[in-house]
């Protein structure tokens, strides 16, 4: 085990990130504000948009910042493709994919870090496990497919407990996520690659995944926007589950993707990319139901206007929440 590990983190490391070399890393780190860095996706574009920035400094100031923090502090980060997106950020600038058969997504042209259980084209999906090392998947599953169609850059996947089984990030393969905000702490789990990684300004926005918490344990723990759709809405197609020979037993309690960002507004638009007509198309067991944020119920002036309702619970009965929650 120890061997693979080691074959895998070699991998890794001896991949060539053309886009980085010291005269890439000192400059960029002397041109990108520190506070842009943890800005939301939408706020990203619009200094983009008024070439405050360019897309390709951004780019490069994500992939230092995931190198030097998401990395080597919080390791938080598997498999990188930095070149590849790179070059996908650089074709963007130059005219493709600014027309998406998605529309008009906000987030187009932005990096997204996707959770290493999720199925992307020429990387590994291991659950945190050395036996499913280097076996690199042939496709995009449907919902990274969708994001790259409405012209969103994955660029790095991140870091998950072994078989997604625990609220915290660890496994023997890629070792120890920490919590940014404190390393002596855990992120949560299980997409706690994904909150570590938005919390510390290395991704604007993220893949993750849920069933039992596995999108808003992280964010809770990291201070940061996560979601967890229904099931139902969701496809699975061209995904994997945890189990040896991909099969499914747990038909009761599914599991779903879901959008992980630091703002609501980029989770909402992120969600319309997953649940679009696109994937509808694509698998026709999930219901043709665009995703419709709280703004396009109706005008909120109108005294015919009925305000949205969310009902919570403090207690199952069961398990008692402490008292940080209940507040």
């Amino acid at each position: 085990m120890l061997e693979i590990k080691r074959r895998k983190i070699f991998e890794r490391d001896s991949k060539s990130h053309s886009s980085l070399n010291n005269s890439t890393e000192k400059h960029v780190s002397m041109s990108m504000d520190e506070d842009l860095m943890y800005k939301g996706g939408k706020f990203i574009q619009k200094a983009i948009a008024s070439k405050e920035i360019s897309r390709e400094s951004y780019f490069l100031a994500s992939i230092l910042r995931t190198r030097q923090i998401g990395r080597f502090v919080l390791n938080a980060v598997t498999e990188e493709v930095y070149d590849e997106a790179l070059l996908s950020a650089q074709n963007f600038e130059n005219g493709a994919g600014k027309n998406s058969s998605l529309g008009n997504c906000p987030l187009r042209g932005l990096p997204i870090s996707v959770k290493e259980c999720i199925i992307q084209k020429n990387c590994d999906t291991t659950f945190g496990c050395v036996s499913r090392c280097f076996k690199p998947s042939k496709a995009d599953e449907l919902i990274v497919d969708a994001c790259r169609t409405a012209g969103l850059i994955p660029f790095v996947r991140t870091n998950v407990p072994q078989q997604l089984l625990l609220p915290e990030t660890e496994n023997d393969l890629w070792g120890i996520t920490n919590n940014p905000y404190d390393l002596k702490r855990t992120p949560g789990g299980s997409s706690g690659g994904e909150g570590a990684l938005i919390a510390s300004g290395c991704s604007v926005i993220g893949i993750g995944s849920d069933i039992g918490g596995s999108i808003r344990i992280p964010a809770h723990f990291c201070g940061i926007v996560g979601f967890k759709p229904t099931p139902q809405r969701m496809t699975h197609v061209g995904g994997r589950v945890p189990r040896v020979g991909n099969r499914n037993g747990q038909l009761i309690i599914k599991a779903t993707s879901g959008p992980m960002a630091r703002t609501v507004d980029d989770c909402m638009e992120l969600m319309k990319v997953l649940t679009s007509s696109y994937v509808h198309e694509r698998d026709s067991s999930i219901p043709p139901l665009p995703f419709k944020d709280p703004y396009s119920f109706g005008d909120t002036t109108s005294p015919t206007f009925r305000k949205l309702k969310i009902a919570y619970m403090e207690s199952d009965g069961f398990f008692e929440p402490v008292d940080a929650c209940k507040r």
